[in-house]
């Protein structure tokens, strides 16, 4: 049940109102009991993103064109989440709470006689929080000390990156205030970086395991469901073809399936796909084994018959030759 209603917080489809209300009226319940804090936490650790980003702050800003809304209790119940949020993970939502919209959506209703001033107080008290939680959490990353040095971590991921429970070192972006240093800013910003060149493939390769294990199970339907999510660009039936003369070394001819139905109206010339630089992903075994590289050189030409250029990073050459000599099949995936 928690998983089913997981994969609907987590929807990248806008939800339509009447059942958002009622996701409204379950989370205020969740988010009170005192039951199960354990799964309450799950919960949040696994949908605040999307439902914060995605749909409680598009609600938020449609809500003035809803006529027949009980605002009074419906604004209560926002910011009842909004604050419960706040304490629980405080560093995970801080920034991305629509706690602004919220207050001026108040404020207009507030004007027109829509809320009381119960309401407004409690946007006041909700927006109070949000400021101390927004300073603590400043302070903390801004004393915080990075476990090694930006320096020693490569660009391109490696398999520990992807390990389930893994959690980056990053630290908010300063916005309000100054870097400590020099050292500082590039610490913050190289980590941020590379998490955003990084989560989009982790959670890719994450939803595909997902899918191997429901397709084991027989479970088509969530399969089908949860492959609209994916936020990667997947290849079968890839082929390391042999190396490439290079200065720096590791780069290989590869070959990709063009014959997929996935990719026969792919345009490369026009497309986007598999530009230089791209971080990629393959693995021979429903990516339990994980090598990771970037695309190297592309040529549309080429790309016709399925064929481009990977500069891999965690792969020596005796794996490589292996690959090669026993035309073993990948899967890949790259960012989308």
């Amino acid at each position: 049940m928690a998983e089913r209603y997981i994969a609907l917080l987590n929807s990248t489809e806008k939800i339509r109102e009447e059942l958002f209300m009622l996701i409204i009226d379950s989370l205020v319940k969740i988010l009170k009991s005192k039951n199960r804090p354990t799964q309450v936490k799950y919960i949040l650790c696994q949908t605040h993103q999307k439902f914060l980003v995605t749909h409680l702050t598009p609600f938020i800003l449609t809500l003035s064109d809803n006529k027949d809304q009980n605002f009074e209790e419906l604004i209560l119940k926002l910011v009842t989440i909004i604050e419960v949020m706040l304490q629980r993970m405080p560093g995970e939502v801080v920034d991305i709470v629509p706690i602004i919209h919220l207050r001026d959506v108040v404020k207009q209703f507030h004007e027109k006689g829509l809320v009381s001033d119960q309401v407004k107080r409690r946007m006041k008290e909700a927006k109070a929080l949000w400021e101390k939680v927004k300073k603590e959490t400043g302070n903390k990353a801004l004393s915080e000390k990075p476990p090694d040095n930006f320096r020693d971590l490569s660009v391109v991921p490696d398999y520990k990156d992807f390990q389930p429970g893994a959690k980056p070192f990053v630290r908010a972006n300063v916005i309000d205030k100054a870097y400590i240093s020099v050292e500082h800013y590039l610490d913050v910003q190289f980590r941020l970086l590379r998490e955003d060149l990084i989560i989009p493939l982790r959670d890719g390769v994450k939803q595909l395991r997902k899918e191997k294990t429901m397709l084991e199970k027989g479970s088509q339907g969530d399969r089908k469901t949860t492959k609209k999510r994916r936020q990667v660009f997947v290849y079968q039936d890839v082929k390391i073809l042999n190396p490439v003369c290079n200065r720096e070394g590791g780069v290989y001819r590869i070959c990709i399936d063009i014959s997929h139905p996935a990719l026969q109206r792919v345009q490369w010339k026009k497309s986007k796909r598999l530009k230089f630089g791209a971080l990629v992903c393959v693995s021979p075994d429903s990516f339990h084994t994980l090598y990771f590289g970037s695309v190297e050189e592309r040529d549309p030409a080429d790309l016709n018959y399925g064929e481009l250029q990977i500069r891999f990073d965690n792969c020596n050459g005796q794996q490589m030759r292996y690959f090669i000599e026993n035309k073993t099949s990948f899967q890949m995936v790259e960012s989308d």
